[in-house]
């Protein structure tokens, strides 16, 4: 997947590629893991090196079963042009792809059953810091609910959930949260596409803005306490 790309199309510039780590830079324990990389020359080899050919000359890789790959994609329709950049991208290295798209109560069920190979969806404030934190709450098995995945159901994981939930100690914590993004960046049970920057413009002849990781500066501490700077 071409990561610049998505980031300046999907962010009109106000992005970054993402880390296979998952959890954005602003995130407080956050990791440096490896960079996504766009490489469909890797790609290829990876594949190749699995046992996947095109016998036929098609221009699609053939599974075990001889048959042509065609993964399922699906799609709300909010996200039809990023869906539709997959699809090229996967062309690209002999991949076929069927876009599925359908409204939101239908990709909650469809999500719900697992009836799918791909999915795009998006992680919010809010959701990076549910669960045991630093996007947990997407992939716990043990989760139910609209937005999340519930894909995640290795012991090690749930485990690691389970200890961020119990220590009260600062270094512990951060020790889990590092092994968290390590997990991510091994594991991959999620592709951040991009991170997005959100820009807020305030007005410097006031101050005591507080940001805080959901609203911004649009939250009640920002509300009782900016005061006009005196000339």
């Amino acid at each position: 997947m071409n990561y610049e790309e998505l980031a300046r199309l999907e962010t009109l510039g106000y992005g970054e590629v993402p880390n296979r780590g998952f959890v954005p830079s602003s995130m407080e324990n956050y990791k440096e893991t490896e960079k996504l990389e766009y490489s469909p020359e890797k790609a290829r080899e990876i594949l190749e090196k699995a046992g996947y050919s095109d016998s036929n000359g098609n221009g699609i890789l053939e599974g075990k079963d001889g048959k042509d790959i065609k993964l399922e994609i699906l799609i709300r329709s909010n996200y039809a042009r990023t869906g539709e950049l997959l699809d090229e991208y996967f062309e690209n290295i002999g991949l076929s792809a069927d876009l599925k798209t359908v409204d939101s109560d239908t990709w909650i069920a469809l999500k719900d059953s697992y009836n799918y190979d791909l999915t795009v969806t998006r992680s919010t404030p809010w959701g990076m810091l549910m669960h045991s934190s630093w996007g947990s709450g997407y992939f716990d098995s043990r989760r139910t609910g609209q937005g999340v995945m519930h894909n995640v159901e290795d012991p090690g994981f749930l485990k690691l959930c389970d200890n961020i939930l119990a220590t009260t100690d600062s270094a512990e914590l951060q020790n889990y949260a590092y092994e968290l993004q390590d997990y991510y960046a091994e594991n991959l049970p999620a592709i951040p596409l991009y991170w997005s920057k959100t820009v807020t413009p305030f007005n410097r002849h006031f101050e005591g803005w507080y940001a805080d990781p959901l609203y911004g500066i649009y939250n009640l501490d920002t509300f009782t306490n900016v005061t006009k700077v005196e000339a």
